[in-house]
């Protein structure tokens, strides 16, 4: 045992600090392997220099090593002369005759020491010379006297320690004695415990120790209850149908505040009545001595509320009067995730023959179905008794069994495949082509896998009709190609074969006119006047089929262009052409696109010089252009008042030289519109008409790209509009 467990070093610390506050000497209590158990009043030029240096540290150790190597010779003390010059002074602590500890005192001279050597000592080991002589200065000098009346003291104090630690170790040595008899006497009342229960039964027949059974009774039912009042479960004692016990669990079960809420209650009313017959009849055969198995039931709250639970009972012996000891388990929890699991197995079930693909579940091991779809069985052509329990190889699913290992082998690498093309075949033989995903799944702990094949056959087939579609239509298209540019070879060439006789005929009509004018009458004059003028329309009617067959190869150029500003240029060389006109044109300001300057010129061109040609017949025209919404779409439009035209004719509008009824009388060709549809789906939009005999008509096209946001959604009219009067009005 450690000296420091026989003694209360707290005590001694005081005890020595109280000693060096009287006497200024120092003390230090250290155990035998030299740790410092208490030290007090330690000298400066100890602390602060000695036990510092590396050099005069070693010269401190040196003096402790000889000291308590004296002391174990059996001094009383010793007194050492350390080599740094001081005296120390050491007394042995014994307890029971075995030395456990030293007793120091020191750091003193017995007379004033050498200044002179200290000094040298402070310049040979580098200490501050004016501390450490002022350290020195601290030093006391005791006489002998002294030092040996301090050390009959401690020597005393070290026996008076020692006897106290040899009575603590007396004590310690007894109380384990003591602990030995006491776990003895356990071991015998144990030993006796049992051998009383024995013959507890023995007892209960003597009516002289009833008593005494009683009590012991008693003590093993209060035992007996203290286990059962921290158990989880419900735990209930009934003596003929009544309760008479019910644990902690049972009462928050019950919802019980406390037990006399319960007590002798019948417990059959704490049971819902469609389970009453049943229960009542598992009571019989426990009351019979039977143990009844674990069973279910829905047992009654004292709210009303239903509580399912599972419960079992055996027969005991409670007080000396038979009773049945039943546990109970509330099983809600439970049943919520068992509900849950259902629902969620219907909602499986429901969903996995809703898919509208081909849906199996197979085992693991050997790829039997335990369940297929409706899509399955009406693809593949079997009924389900023919597919459950058999695998797709015993039906010959797979259009060969290397693709199955294929799929199987993904499977087992990955844990997923996904949409594997796959070749199956059906009840009659009828092959198709598939998209195969499957994964494993676990069904009340067991691993499954689950596969789903979309069929593509008929995607399959698409695919290669389009792919061959796409090859005639490559094919055409290059015929169409070759076609074009014959044909745009024959544009020019008609045109210039065309031009030549018309060149010749037209300059043959302008000589004639010059030089036989005079010598013809007037019906000849009229005659070459019409040849000439036919002349001029032909190379016009030329130079219109020729532009608009190059709309068919022309890439609109895209820019920024201001619709508003092209449309009034438009409208003022209208007026320029015919001053007398009165005609009216309100444009829309800012409205603003991306496309092709030139092509948009050619658009406008042909909108409004529509628009003027067909109210020309009105007493003051209206042309107006702007912005409206159509199908949530911005559309630009060209609006008039002229004649108008019958919806039934609308899809002709835009054909090539067809001419609508009451449009005889105009001039052109008949190509403007077609024109202004070629240009409009070159840009990636569209142009319709709406209108109305006698009630104008609206021109609209689309224009995908940048739009002026202030037009958007608006009717494209600034607040005012915008008017170009007819040189005609006053």
């Amino acid at each position: 045992m450690k000296f420091s467990d026989l003694v209360d070093i707290g005590i001694l610390g005081e005890l020595c600090d109280s000693f060096s506050s009287i006497t200024g000497a120092v003390t230090a209590i250290l155990d035998l392997e030299g740790d410092i158990l208490t030290a007090t009043g330690w000298q400066d030029i100890c602390t602060r220099f000695h036990r510092v240096h590396p050099a005069t540290a070693r010269r401190c150790r040196v003096s402790d090593t000889v000291l308590a190597g004296r002391l174990g010779k059996g001094d009383r003390y010793n007194v050492y002369k350390c080599r740094n010059g001081l005296i120390d002074v050491a007394v042995p602590i014994t307890i029971g005759g075995e030395h456990v500890a030293n007793f120091f005192t020191g750091q003193f001279f017995f007379e004033p020491p050498d200044k002179e050597f200290y000094i040298r000592q402070a310049e040979k080991f580098g200490f501050d010379k004016d501390s450490y002589i002022e350290a020195l200065a601290k030093v006391p000098i005791f006489s002998e006297d002294k030092v040996r009346s301090m050390m009959a003291f401690f020597t005393r104090l070290a026996k008076l320690i020692g006897e106290m630690g040899l009575a603590r170790k007396n004590q310690d040595e007894a109380n384990a004695e003591l602990r030995r008899h006491q776990e003895r006497l356990e071991e015998l009342v144990m030993e006796r415990t049992v051998e009383l229960s024995r013959a507890n039964g023995e007892l209960q027949a003597e009516i002289a120790e009833r008593q005494r059974a009683d009590e012991a009774l008693r003590e093993s039912e209060e035992r007996y209850r203290s286990l059962i009042e921290l158990a989880p479960d419900a735990i209930i004692i009934h003596q003929d149908g009544r309760l008479i016990f019910a644990n902690a669990a049972a009462l928050k079960l019950y919802g019980a505040a406390k037990f006399e809420q319960l007590q002798g209650r019948p417990v059959f009313e704490l049971i819902h009545p469609d389970e009453r017959d049943a229960v009542q009849a598992r009571m019989i055969r426990v009351r019979g001595g039977g143990e009844v198995p674990v069973r279910e039931f829905r047992m009654l709250r004292l709210d009303g509320r239903e509580v399912p639970v599972e419960a079992t009972g055996i027969r005991i012996d409670y007080l000396g009067r038979p009773a049945v000891h039943a546990i109970f388990r509330d099983i809600t929890a439970r049943k919520k995730a068992e509900e849950a699991r259902r629902k969620s197995e219907k909602k499986f079930l429901t969903v996995f023959h809703a898919v509208p693909a081909l849906l199996g579940i197979t085992t693991l091991a050997e790829g039997r179905f335990i369940d297929v779809n409706e899509m399955c069985m009406r693809v593949l052509g079997y009924q389900r008794e023919e597919m459950i329990g058999r695998t797709s190889l015993e039906l010959e699913l797979w259009g060969t069994r290397e693709e199955r290992e294929r799929v199987m082998r993904a499977l087992e690498e990955q844990g997923t495949v996904r949409e594997i093309e796959v070749n199956l075949r059906g009840k009659t033989g009828e092959r198709f082509v598939g998209l195969l995903s499957a994964e494993f799944i676990d069904i009340d702990g067991e691993q499954f896998v689950l596969t789903m094949i979309n069929d593509i056959t008929e995607r399959k087939r698409a695919e290669t009709e389009i792919a061959i579609l796409n090859t005639d239509l490559a094919d055409r298209a290059r015929e169409l190609e070759a076609a074009n540019r014959e044909l745009e070879t024959f544009n020019y060439s008609v045109s210039h074969d065309l031009r030549n006789p018309l060149t010749v005929i037209n300059g043959y009509c302008q000589a004639i006119r010059e030089l036989c004018s005079d010598k013809l009458d007037e019906q000849c004059r009229q005659y070459l006047g019409e040849a000439y003028e036919g002349t001029l329309r032909m190379n016009r009617l030329i130079d219109t089929l020729l532009n608009f067959s190059r709309l068919t190869h022309i890439k609109p150029h895209r820019e920024p262009v201001d619709l508003s500003s092209m449309a009034q240029a438009a409208a003022a060389e209208l007026q320029r052409a015919d001053p007398s006109r009165r005609v009216s044109f309100l444009i829309a300001d800012g409205i603003g696109v991306e496309g092709d300057a030139g092509l948009l010129r050619v658009v406008l061109d042909n909108l409004l010089g529509n628009a003027w040609k067909f109210t020309g017949g009105r007493e003051e025209g209206i042309i107006e252009f702007g912005t409206a919404e159509v199908g949530g779409k911005l559309a630009y439009f060209v609006r008039d008042n002229g004649i108008g035209f019958d919806m039934a004719d609308a899809d002709n509008l835009f054909i090539p030289f067809r001419r609508l009824p009451g449009a005889e009388e105009s001039k052109g060709f008949g190509i403007g519109l077609a024109t202004v549809e070629r240009i409009v789906q070159r840009h990636g939009g569209r142009v319709w008409a709406e209108g109305a005999p006698g009630k104008g008509a609206t021109f609209y096209f689309t224009l995908p790209g940048r739009t002026n946001d202030s037009q958007s959604g608006s009717r494209g009219l600034s607040p005012a509009g915008r008017s170009v009067a007819s040189c005609g009005e006053e």
